[in-house]
């Protein structure tokens, strides 16, 4: 191990300061940890969540170089379809981005839409207030269109080959994302594009959710604020992975 490091190359140097400049800055981020129900978790162990929320000391919270690498090339990828749809709407093409007066939850008591912030210009960011008692949910959707009169709430995802060559339905957990967008910003259908990273094919999936699914939402929504405002720990959840830790 001495030996190697003594005879280190420069590609090797190079590689290894890369990924300390990623690790350094990712470290150095102020995150927000205001309380919220967030589309991505909401649904996973209600324990986690329940530990999360009160912040207790997790055991390692390890940061490594390959996960922020995969999430800033994903984070790129959607600012490249996003700039993609704004020139088709901006030239009138087959897709109209839909101004945010226009949303459904436009001035709508209890919603807060968020103007001003980093992401896309036509990302759709919000904290909504009228399902909880006291944790609001804080979300934000990749876009919302309109194509061939129809609106809808674009949800654009990035995937491996893998799990892209046997897709013929939005993965489970985005089906779950997608009916939350679905209940704040009062719009049924969201329109699902999955993006192979290896290949750069893409499916696209149009799915409207029903009251049944909505109102499943709503009852995961209260029933994880329940315990947490409570404080009382959430049973075992056996259908989560997440429990066995």
């Amino acid at each position: 191990k001495e030996l190697k490091e003594q005879n280190k190359g420069l590609n090797e140097i190079f590689i290894e300061e890369f990924d300390e400049f990623l690790i350094n800055k990712e470290k150095a981020k102020v995150k927000d940890n205001s309380p919220s129900f967030k589309p991505s978790q909401y649904y996973k162990c209600a324990r986690k969540l329940w530990y999360e929320f009160y912040d207790f000391e997790k055991t390692s919270e390890q940061v490594y170089a390959r996960s922020i690498r995969i999430l800033e090339v994903g984070t790129l990828l959607h600012q490249w379809i996003q700039d993609k749809l704004k020139e088709i709407s901006d030239n009138n093409g087959f897709i109209k981005i839909v101004p945010l007066e226009e949303l459904p939850i436009y001035n709508v008591e209890g919603v807060e839409i968020i103007k001003e912030h980093n992401s896309h210009e036509i990302e759709v960011k919000f904290r909504d207030y009228r399902w909880t008692k006291m944790i609001p949910i804080s979300a934000m959707v990749d876009g919302f269109f309109e194509i061939n009169n129809m609106r809808v709430i674009f949800e654009f995802k990035t995937i491996n080959s893998k799990d892209f060559e046997y897709l013929y339905e939005p993965l489970k957990e985005h089906l779950k994302q997608g009916c939350l967008y679905s209940l704040c910003l009062g719009v049924r259908r969201v329109l699902f594009v999955y993006f192979n990273k290896d290949t750069q094919q893409m499916k696209a999936f149009l799915k409207e959710f029903n009251d049944e699914q909505i109102e499943w939402v709503k009852n995961r929504l209260r029933y994880l604020e329940d315990f947490i405002l409570e404080k009382k720990l959430p049973p075992k959840e056996e259908n989560e992975k997440d429990c066995a830790f």
